[in-house]
């Protein structure tokens, strides 16, 4: 069940405060909290508000996670720079940024832009789609495994 998840992000989307959306409902601002925290099971009344309110199926709210995939390019960076044995600063270098920026690149702190991205993708020869969207700690595990295997 997703509905917990799926009603923090729905809400936080909609920018509005779990005050806010308990006056919407009529609820009190800690059912909405135990909501999305998952301490508290809605009924099924509670269940339709929801999804007719953030316009959403009542399948598509519990049964899905609607939350965008978060891309997986900070830890796609590290991993390369790490496995590649390169430094902060020689990524930097790349980007024309210091190791402490590429250091917050990794951690999620600051934004990447696609030029920056571009130039990653292109000096370890992949794609873009593949450093923003892929796990490559977990292909190139799975490569390496396959070559042990073949030898």
């Amino acid at each position: 069940m997703f509905l917990a998840q799926n009603l923090k992000y729905l809400r936080e989307e909609n920018k509005m405060s779990q005050q806010e959306l308990s006056d919407a409902f009529g609820w009190s601002r800690d059912v909405v909290d135990m909501l999305e925290k998952g301490f508290r099971k809605p009924d099924i009344e509670m269940a339709v508000c929801i999804s007719r309110y953030f316009d959403r199926s009542l399948d598509e709210l519990v049964l899905k996670d609607i939350r965008p995939p978060e891309p997986k390019y900070a830890d796609n960076m590290a991993y390369l720079r790490t496995s590649n044995k390169m430094s902060l600063d020689e990524i930097g270098n790349l980007l024309r940024v210091n190791g402490s920026t590429v250091l917050k690149y990794e951690l999620k702190e600051y934004p990447v832009d696609v030029e920056k991205l571009m130039k990653v993708a292109d000096f370890f020869g992949i794609t873009l789609e593949q450093l923003v969207n892929r796990d490559l700690s977990k292909e190139m595990e799975g490569i390496t495994e396959n070559q042990r295997k073949s030898e």
